[in-house]
């Protein structure tokens, strides 16, 4: 499938052979693929890149946290409340990236600011199309999902946040495939000598 947006704002898909996974993504969860490309682009090219969460939106962090460090990126993630503040960077091309589910807490709103005091480029990930943060951004990644204050887990936003960060480092990944593959293949090298059994 592949998704057109018209002038109502609205998304039409129809069936090509042509169409890549990060045209059905958008599809599927309501992104533009345009603003992924743009969100890869500003990582590709920072030297230290610093990611802000909080709640169960740390989990998707997390995980891309960890996905770029992989791949050698300057990655870094505070998880511990109180400690995520924007602090002073010793880099030239440095990049924030905010994931917040409904985009309204005051923590995450601060870091904007912050961010956008010291001049550093800011990619916000969220699902509150209403929130005038996420717009204010260099790059507004708005994912679709119906989830509500009112919830027993955070299902929907989890599983939508993992995968448009998993389709964002699939970007960065294929922009400099080969090196990639031989940085994860070093990584697992690594990672089985550190676990293997003694004796």
């Amino acid at each position: 499938s592949t998704c057109r947006f018209q002038a109502d704002g609205e998304r039409h898909c129809q069936n090509n052979d042509e169409s890549s996974l990060t045209d059905l993504a958008g599809c599927l969860f309501g992104f533009r693929v345009e603003n992924i490309t743009m969100a890869g682009d500003l990582i590709l090219h920072s030297d230290w890149i610093t990611i802000f969460a909080k709640g169960e939106s740390i989990l998707a962090a997390e995980a891309l946290h960890q996905k770029l460090l992989r791949i050698g990126f300057n990655s870094h993630l505070e998880a511990l409340h109180g400690f995520q503040l924007v602090k002073p960077i010793r880099a030239k091309y440095p990049v924030g990236i905010i994931i917040s589910q409904f985009g309204d807490n005051r923590e995450m709103l601060v870091n904007l600011r912050e961010l956008a005091m010291h001049k550093i480029p800011s990619i916000y990930i969220t699902s509150n199309q209403n929130n005038k943060a996420w717009q204010s951004a260099q790059v507004g990644i708005y994912v679709e999902n119906n989830e509500t204050l009112n919830k027993m887990g955070s299902f929907a936003s989890r599983t939508a946040f993992l995968y448009v960060t998993d389709v964002l480092c699939e970007y960065v990944f294929s922009r400099n495939y080969d090196e990639n593959v031989k940085l994860l293949s070093d990584y697992a090298f690594q990672s089985r000598k550190r676990n293997r059994f003694l004796g």
